[in-house]
This record gives structure tokens, C-alpha cells and sequence, in this order.
């Protein structure tokens, strides 16, 4: 946003960022991001898919999903996973 990206651009790249800062491929991180600009503009992106979000204003709600930079899934909304799920 400050260099020009649309707020879904500036959530992927400072993950992209922060995964060549890490060292491990983004498949292995965990990390979603919503932005917001000065206009009022939004979006969101995440290392996995799964990652919805919300959008309202007056004339508008709705929920959406992220950006994934992967193609792996993050797990149920809410971190409702079965205990047997969370421990593999």
C-alpha cells in the first residue's frame, strides 16, 4: 500500500517476506493478514486456504476468503478440529 499494492498485495507480500526472513517454505507457516487502506479498500492473504473473513459496512456485508499462498488448508474455521486432528 505504501509502495503502490493493493492491500491483498501488501498481505501477501510481507508473507512472502517474512517466509524468506524465516527460512521455512510458506507451506510450513501459519500466518493470515487483513489490511486495510485509506480509501477504504481491503483484502486479506494467508499461508493456507480455509482463511474467511468479514466485510461490513452500511451498504455491504459479506464473508470472504483469503488469499492462499499455498495449497494447504488451515483447518476448520474457529479451531474446531478434533482433538485426533490436532495432534498429528
Amino acid at each position: 500500500m505504501r509502495q503502490g499494492l493493493t492491500p491483498e498485495e501488501a498481505c501477501s507480500e510481507t508473507i512472502r517476506r517474512i517466509a524468506r526472513l524465516d527460512g521455512r517454505p510458506i507451506e510450513d507457516l501459519h500466518i493470515n493478514f487483513i489490511a486495510l487502506d485509506k480509501k477504504g479498500r481491503f483484502g486479506a492473504a494467508g499461508t493456507g486456504q480455509g482463511f474467511p473473513y468479514a466485510v461490513t459496512y452500511p451498504e455491504y456485508s459479506n464473508v470472504l476468503q483469503s488469499k492462499a499462498l499455498s495449497r494447504k488448508h488451515i483447518g476448520s474455521e474457529g479451531g474446531n478440529d478434533p482433538i485426533e486432528d490436532q495432534l498429528k
